[in-house]
């Protein structure tokens, strides 16, 4: 990805990113699974072609889910939940009826508490 001007995060050599004045791109890579966003389409289709030319690729259009994150798109927003992999863990673990336990930490977002301002 570096080869092809991406910069390589030394926090998390996964994810790598692309920026020309007000135009990015993210990609993220885990094993065979690659997500890539961006605000430039131009830049993304050009990334697909070229990377087409050197993998064996799918482009499974928008995602809903990526490694057991939830995704949805809307109004420009980008919101992303754990909650479906949590319940299939609970119900692997036979603990789908449980009752919750107050935790003494913050549980909000940060949207949620600036909500509440």
């Amino acid at each position: 990805m570096v080869s092809k001007g991406f910069y390589e995060y030394v926090f998390q050599p996964c994810i790598f990113s692309w920026r020309r004045k007000n135009n990015f791109v993210i990609i993220g890579l885990y094993v065979d699974d690659i997500l890539i966003i961006g605000n430039s389409k131009e830049k993304i289709d050009s990334l697909k072609r070229e990377l087409s030319e050197e993998f064996e690729m799918k482009d499974l259009g928008s995602p809903k889910q990526f490694l057991g994150i939830d995704i949805e798109v809307k109004n420009f927003e980008i919101s992303l939940s754990v909650k479906s992999s949590i319940e299939k863990m609970l119900k692997t673990f036979n603990m789908e009826n449980c009752k919750p336990k107050k935790t003494s930490g913050d549980t909000s977002s940060r949207k949620e508490r600036e909500r509440k301002r």
